[in-house]
């Protein structure tokens, strides 16, 4: 039951949104419109999903920035700096797809850790494979995220599944700098990463990619406008079975 009322909950707030979206454009197609994403952070990511397949309108940036279009929609971060209650965080559009320049990936590795293979007590029959992402300060994050993907814990549909293997990006203690630059190489380094992984191991095709994030709401729901439509989120805390 609880499940269902999540779900419909989403669906709500996304026809809310996209009824606002249309009177907007309906009135002044070219009026600014940002999104705030106040939610947790499975539900940041499936409304994220969501919005991948929203064509009625764009949700236009508060404002331009060089090299980006007045038309790609932007996601609004609140500050945890104390400097500006929030800040225009992630633009979203096709460049979140772009493989990095070298010096981009030089900038994206003082940031974050990409580790490979990590260590955790695999299930070798399992039907999943883990993408771990950890962007916020909790030091315990990984560690617990990797014993659940091991062990197995439900999804957001109450899905059980053991993974086989995991992929874990780790920005390690502190938050990430307050800046659509680095949330979105972030972003970038998240994307690409996974997808270099996943197509190095073409043997876990066939299995189910879940999520356990940490990291801030409007990360959470671009990475679900970059994968929600092909893996499945993991809510903390991790429960086996239980809806």
């Amino acid at each position: 039951m609880r499940r269902e009322l999540r779900k419909d909950a989403l669906e709500l707030a996304f026809e809310l949104v996209s009824a606002r979206l249309t009177e907007i454009s309906e009135a002044d197609p070219a009026a600014p419109v940002s999104l705030y994403v106040n939610a947790a952070l499975p539900d940041a990511f499936e409304l994220g999903a969501m919005f991948k397949f929203n064509v009625q309108r764009g949700i236009r940036g508060v404002a331009a920035r060089r090299g980006a279009s007045a038309d790609e929609p932007v996601v609004v971060q609140r500050s945890e700096s104390g400097r500006d209650a929030f800040f225009s965080a992630i633009w979203i559009s096709g460049k979140l797809k772009g493989e990095l320049s070298p010096a981009e990936l030089v900038r994206a590795e003082k940031l974050v850790r990409v580790v490979e293979e990590p260590e955790f007590e695999r299930a070798p029959d399992g039907g999943a494979v883990a993408l771990v992402v950890h962007l916020s300060d909790n030091p315990l994050m990984v560690a617990q995220a990797l014993r659940a993907a091991g062990e197995g814990c439900a999804d957001t549909r109450g899905r059980v599944e053991r993974c086989r293997d995991a992929l874990v990006v780790d920005g390690g203690a502190g938050n990430i700098p307050e800046s659509a630059a680095e949330f979105e190489l972030i972003v970038r380094r998240v994307y690409g990463a996974w997808r270099q992984w996943a197509a190095a191991r073409p043997q876990y095709a066939e299995l189910q990619t879940r999520l356990f994030i940490a990291a801030p709401a409007s990360v959470a729901f671009a990475l679900g406008w970059l994968l929600g439509h092909t893996v499945r989120v993991i809510p903390h805390p991790y429960q086996e079975g239980r809806s």
